[in-house]
């Protein structure tokens, strides 16, 4: 009988590297003046013949500004090849003086913004308040509103890390004037809310904790989780309200998490509305 082996190790064939050539077809003036005798993979040719393509069909881009993803599937087919920045074709065709958002009418549009007002119309100017849970974002809109006087026009929520949609804050139909942001009292809730009003900052509305919910969460009963190191706990604790910072730190590096629905309906009545 044949022993056979449990497995087999094929060495991996080594590709050819990829020739890089220029475009031997006629383009526009938008492109000829920098990428006539530019040495190109595939890939990069690919999108600059289908860029000088569109070009010609839309006499040098007279159309009207859209979304990038639209633009990505009329000029090539995939409505993603503009996500990644720089977009697909890298620093060698999307450069300020060559390849731009500008040049091919199009523009990055925000994720949009999951949010509530908290009385019937959200007008003028006001503060918002966000958070990373659902649940949490439902009680919260519940207490406010059953408040005589909410210091929040709106409840946000972001969906853990993907704070991107608070990008949208200036689009909201009134002016945005602070986010204050309540996240889980942990390693990754805290870098999410760092994260989260970085984002706000970034689109121009200022942005911090939301103190008072935050000095009601530190006093809740916590649950184990994972411990943080000394050094990185104390960046972490640093984004904190001055209030809530030394407990904040010894639940950290004690390896104890308090998550934002500790503050449940019950106890934001008992503590807001009264």
């Amino acid at each position: 009988m044949t022993v056979l082996p449990k497995s087999v190790l094929l060495p991996r064939r080594k590709e050819p590297p990829e020739r890089r050539r220029t475009i031997d077809t006629p383009l526009r003036h938008e492109l000829s003046t920098w990428a006539t005798g530019l040495l190109l993979s595939v890939a990069q040719r690919e999108v600059l013949l289908a860029v000088n393509e569109w070009l010609r069909r839309t006499n040098g881009g007279k159309v009207p500004v859209i979304a990038t993803a639209e633009r990505a599937y009329e000029v090539l087919g995939d409505e993603k090849a503009f996500d990644s920045s720089p977009p697909r074709g890298g620093t060698t065709l999307w450069q300020s003086n060559r390849l731009t958002f500008g040049l091919l009418r199009c523009e990055r549009v925000p994720t949009p913004l999951t949010w509530e007002p908290v009385s019937l119309s959200a007008t003028g100017a006001g503060r918002i308040v966000c958070v990373e849970n659902h649940a949490t974002f439902r009680t919260l809109l519940r207490v406010l509103r059953e408040s005589p006087s909410s210091p929040w026009a709106a409840v946000a929520w972001v969906q853990g890390r993907n704070t991107a949609p608070l990008e949208s804050l200036p689009s909201l139909p009134f002016s945005v004037t602070r986010l204050d942001y309540l996240g889980d009292l942990d390693a990754a809730g805290l870098e999410i809310a760092f994260t989260a009003c970085a984002t706000a900052e970034n689109v121009g509305v200022r942005a911090g904790p939301a103190c008072r919910l935050w000095e009601l969460l530190i006093d809740r009963s916590s649950r184990p989780g994972r411990a943080v190191d000394v050094t990185h706990a104390k960046r972490l604790v640093g984004w904190l309200p001055q209030e809530v910072r030394g407990k904040a730190f010894d639940l950290l590096t004690e390896g104890r998490v308090i998550p934002q629905e500790a503050l449940r309906y019950d106890l934001l009545r008992t503590l807001i509305v009264a």
